[in-house]
């Protein structure tokens, strides 16, 4: 793997996948058995422990359960690091100031965390990863125990804090639409081995790895239909449908190719499963279809859709009564 400065990049993959794991080699909490972890060029896994934990001051880390110390108050949860690195109060107050406001906490300074919502918790959190101006922030299921109101405003507020502060992000979870929602690059996890990565809407559109197909099916919930699942064949019969998978994302998105396939090529086209959806300000659409028609008139629908930069996958054939 080779995340860029300055970018958001995703970790997908199942429970028990490796994530965490993964998320704590980089930090040096856990130590590979074969390999190395290297942040601008400077192995994490050679230091001696006191120059690691000089490095850690550069990781921001944001963990799924918030890791909140309920005798503190909000200000003194986020002012916790400075203090540890003996910064001037002066200074801590400032910097903490600067971090409510960041983070909308300005009301809340006062409050302690069993009085908080789950969303101001995780700001909390975040804002106290913050405190030691971070190069990178380590987010570890961060929305995982929210809402999804407050997993939309987590999301923001880590793209916000991206933009404005330059601050590369490694992003460990298992939904998909969190990576949809803010990642540049994605890599998908499985068994303890990265299967695929790529740039999200290529993900998203022209997926590889069978992994990673399984988890963006569980995500949009575009599967094959159950009546029409059980009647899947792997050959193509004279009068069998034939069962595509068509993604497509740009330009591609807005010209009515299905109604041109139809008129040009003398076919049948049923529609199965759909959705369109906006990613990285791109229209992304997804869509399993039956066609039917003669053959050759078939195969040259499929070819039409590749040239013109479509993505399609044959899910397999079924021979249905008319």
């Amino acid at each position: 793997m080779d995340v860029k400065p300055g970018e958001i990049y995703g970790i997908i993959g199942r429970s028990g996948a490796g994530k965490s794991t993964l998320i704590r080699c980089v930090n040096g909490l856990e130590q590979p058995s074969t390999g190395s972890v290297l942040i601008e060029g400077t192995c994490i896994t050679t230091m001696d422990a006191a120059t690691l934990r000089e490095a850690r001051r550069h990781m921001g880390m944001i963990f799924q359960h918030f890791n909140l110390l309920q005798s503190r108050n909000v200000i003194d949860n986020i002012a916790l690091p400075l203090e540890m690195a003996k910064a001037p109060k002066h200074e801590i107050q400032s910097r903490v100031n600067q971090l409510l406001e960041l983070t909308e906490l300005e009301n809340h300074g006062k409050q302690y965390p069993s009085q908080l919502s789950g969303g101001q918790k995780q700001r909390v959190a975040i804002a106290r990863a913050l405190a030691c101006s971070p190069k990178i922030m380590l987010c570890d299921e961060a929305t995982s125990s929210l809402d999804p109101r407050s997993t939309l405003s987590i999301l923001e507020l880590l793209r916000n804090i991206n933009h404005e502060l330059g601050i590369t992000m490694l992003l460990i979870t298992h939904e998909m639409d969190v990576v949809k929602s803010i990642c540049h690059h994605v890599a998908v996890i499985d068994a303890g081995e990265i299967v695929e990565q790529n740039g999200v809407i290529e993900i998203f559109t022209n997926p590889q790895a069978q992994e990673t197909k399984e988890l963006l099916k569980a995500s949009s919930r575009m599967e094959v239909p159950r009546v029409i699942k059980d009647l899947l064949q792997a050959n193509a019969s004279r009068d069998s449908g034939t069962i595509l998978r068509i993604a497509y994302h740009g330009a591609s998105a807005s010209q009515p190719i299905i109604s041109y396939l139809i008129q040009q090529y003398h076919i049948i086209v049923n529609m199965l499963q759909g959705s369109i959806e906006t990613i990285q300000d791109q229209i992304v659409g997804v869509m399993i279809v039956e066609i039917k028609g003669d053959r050759e008139n078939v195969d040259k629908s499929i070819a039409f859709l590749e040239r013109n930069g479509l993505h399609v996958e044959i899910l397999g054939y079924v021979q249905r009564d008319p």
